[in-house]
């Protein structure tokens, strides 16, 4: 909210419980955020690879006046 970013779903719909936890599987151990990271630097992409096994990305929200 405060960066005005959000996660969104790349299937139709809202965001489910298993994609929420699958994301977030690595904030478990820093090892698995440090591969999920270089992941993302290796691809040369936006997306972490957390992000591409549960199907979610993060995109930000343009606020209206």
């Amino acid at each position: 909210i405060l960066l005005h970013l959000c996660v969104k779903s790349t299937k139709k719909g809202s965001v489910t419980l298993s994609q929420a936890v699958l994301r977030n599987v690595t904030k478990i151990s820093s090892l698995l955020l440090i591969l999920d990271v270089l992941y993302m630097l290796f691809k040369k992409g936006t997306q972490r690879y957390a992000e591409v096994l549960s199907k979610t990305m993060v995109i930000e929200e343009v606020q209206r006046a």
